[in-house]
This record gives C-alpha cells, sequence and structure tokens, in this order.
C-alpha cells in the first residue's frame, strides 16, 4: 500500500515521498470501536484509492464471541 502512495520505490529510479505513509492506529487483538479508525493514509493524493483497498483489505474484525 505504501508503494500506491510513494512511500517506496518499484523502480531503483522512482522518487520516494518521505511525507507518504500508513499509520496503524490498532494493533491485533486490540479492542476497536465501530467507526474507530484502524489506520490513517498521510498522501499527496496519489495511489490514494489503490492503498485504501488494501488496507481495508487487510483488516480482519473478529466480533470475539460477541453477537
Amino acid at each position: 500500500a505504501g508503494l500506491w502512495l510513494g512511500a517506496g520505490r518499484r523502480k531503483t529510479a522512482d522518487e520516494v515521498d518521505p511525507g507518504v505513509g500508513i499509520e496503524l492506529t490498532a494493533r491485533v487483538g486490540q479492542t476497536v470501536e465501530a467507526g474507530q479508525p484502524l489506520a490513517i493514509l498521510h498522501h499527496n493524493g496519489k495511489g490514494v484509492d489503490e492503498a485504501s483497498k488494501l488496507i481495508v483489505d487487510a483488516f480482519h474484525i473478529d466480533a470475539g464471541g460477541q453477537s
């Protein structure tokens, strides 16, 4: 996801944008509330849709036996 934002290189000639990245705000096993952000994307407008989809797909929310 960071590559889409410009935080890394696909090719050695690519530039890295030091102002972009992904800030995780929840840890594995942590209890979270509905609507609580799990990650914050720092971006410059490039690759946001692609990175967002990858990040959303990376999370699994388990109800922990709650209904």
